[in-house]
């Protein structure tokens, strides 16, 4: 006797019908190959959907990445540039206070006449080393590309005014094996040009030949 006939109880003479299992078998693949289907194309359709989120995604965490990058470069330039201009003006001020010291100075770099003593002979060549310094320092940021190029011809410009002086090229020519190479290379490639002095003849800030060393006589 199969599933699909009619069966007796024992002992009771009362008839009952079985229920058609392989009808629901049929019924409940079918439902489950279509059900499957449906979930199999739902899911392809989130997995396609959640891929282009994640593209979205990765491009906005790109260009965020890429925005941080800028500010952050321009907050550094801005920062180096101000720490090489604060050393310059600290230089300045502190020959601008002391007046013995900044004739000392003055007149070891632009005459170049023997100086005092030995103690002002120190001064002044810490004082040119630190002048020096700080044009080597603008010129490897801006080779670093920490700071703009604009910066570092402004510094140039001034550097050369500087070395064009007797005194000041006397002591560059000992003085240089303290710096960078490519700083030393740079400052050989410079030509001087005529630095701003005061002409006390005429009461008048002019450009003065190297050589010139009017103004800067007691």
């Amino acid at each position: 006797m199969t599933q699909s006939s009619r069966s007796y109880c024992r002992g009771s003479g009362i008839k009952k019908k079985t229920i058609d299992t392989s009808l629901l078998s049929a019924r409940d693949s079918r439902f489950s190959l279509t059900g499957g289907l449906e979930m199999k194309l739902k899911l392809s359709e989130m997995a396609s959907v959640a891929e282009i989120i994640g593209a979205f995604a990765i491009v906005i965490s790109l260009v965020y990445v890429g925005v941080q990058l800028t500010q952050n470069t321009k907050g550094i330039r801005a920062q180096s540039y101000y720490n090489v201009l604060s050393g310059k003006n600290a230089l300045y001020r502190e020959l601008a206070a002391d007046e013995e010291l900044f004739k000392t100075v003055i007149q070891g770099m632009v005459a170049d006449p023997p100086l005092p003593s030995i103690i002002d002979g120190a001064r002044t060549h810490l004082i040119l080393y630190a002048f020096m310094n700080e044009f080597e320092t603008t010129y490897l940021l801006y080779k670093a590309d920490a700071i703009e190029e604009e910066i570092w011809l402004r510094d140039r410009a001034q550097m050369a005014g500087m070395i064009g002086f007797p005194g000041m090229r006397n002591w560059w020519s000992l003085a240089e094996q303290y710096f960078h190479r490519d700083f030393v290379a740079e400052v050989a490639a410079t030509e001087p040009i005529l630095p701003i002095t005061y002409d006390p003849s005429t009461g008048k800030f002019v450009k003065s030949a190297p050589e010139d060393t009017t103004g800067f006589s007691d």
